[in-house]
Order: C-alpha cells, then sequence, then structure tokens
C-alpha cells in the first residue's frame, strides 16, 4: 500500500496531468461522510453493456428519488462511478447503509457494485477504510474519466460514442 500523504496544489497538477493518481477516502476522523460512490465495475473489459445498462437503471432510480448523481464513466469502458454529493457532512453510518439500501432494495445489481463508504465508521484496525479513485487518467488504461451531469444521461452517452 502507498503511504498516505498530504493532498497538495502539486498533487493535484500531477493529477489532473495524468501523471499520479488521487484517492479519497469516504469516512472523516468523525465518522462522518460527504458523499457516497458506486462503483460499478467490468474489470476485465468484457461487461461493458451489462454495466452501463445497470449504471442507467440505477441513475434513473437514484433521480426519482430525487438525487442529481454526478455520473463518471471511469476508465473509457464499462466501468462507472456514481457519486451522490452531500451539502452537509452525514454520519459514515447512514452514508454507508444508505449506498447499500439504493443497491439492494431499489437495483439489485446484476453487475459488481462496490459502495463507498466501504465501512460503517472508522475503527482503530480501519482507520481509513477503502478509496475511491478521483475522476482523471486511468492508472491502467490509456483513458480520461468521462463526467454526466444534468443532461439526460442515456442520450448524451449515446451521442458520445457514435
Amino acid at each position: 500500500m502507498k503511504p498516505k500523504k498530504p493532498l497538495t496544489p502539486d498533487t493535484i497538477i500531477r493529477h489532473c496531468k495524468g501523471w499520479e493518481t488521487i484517492s479519497l477516502y469516504a469516512i472523516s476522523e468523525a465518522n462522518t461522510c460527504k458523499w457516497v460512490c458506486l462503483d460499478i465495475d467490468d474489470h476485465d473489459g468484457t461487461e461493458a453493456e451489462k454495466t452501463t445498462a445497470y449504471t442507467f437503471k440505477l441513475v434513473a432510480t437514484i433521480r426519482d428519488l430525487g438525487f442529481e448523481p454526478l455520473v463518471e464513466n471511469s476508465g473509457g469502458g464499462g466501468g462507472w462511478h456514481v457519486w451522490l454529493l452531500f451539502r452537509e457532512p452525514i454520519l459514515s453510518q447512514v452514508a454507508y447503509r444508505f449506498g447499500h439500501w439504493l443497491v439492494e432494495s431499489h437495483c439489485p445489481a446484476t453487475a459488481t457494485v462496490e459502495v463507498f463508504p466501504s465501512q460503517e465508521c472508522l475503527t482503530d484496525t480501519s482507520r481509513f477504510g477503502l478509496a475511491v479513485r478521483v475522476p482523471g487518467f486511468h492508472p491502467k488504461r490509456e483513458a480520461w474519466s468521462r463526467i454526466y451531469d444534468a443532461v439526460p444521461f442515456p442520450k448524451i452517452l449515446a451521442a458520445s460514442t457514435a
């Protein structure tokens, strides 16, 4: 595991140029979160159609609940991050349960989905939890993240891949 280090302007510049990868931990020392991220994976690059269809369904469900998620095509293929950003920090336990509730109750996974935060709270043995990669250049593929926001998600994706 790489050592954790403070975020600096130089680190951000290196990330934006694709020279370095920044990852974020969802849970603060106060056991609160300002976001939930649902990571829909296509690790081997063979399930882009399935993961994309699942992401469309999940985003529609989240919008029906009154949220406007940021949708990130995270690696130029079938991997997606669906980000829900909160105005104020919420308890990490609530964020964790909310993410799992979305996936399990409203949109059962037909793809591999990781929920961030990955645990309910920090403990003495798990001081950070798992991190999620910030949008930018993919560390293993020659691809930049693409973000889809307030426009009709499936229409803009179809237009960008035509």
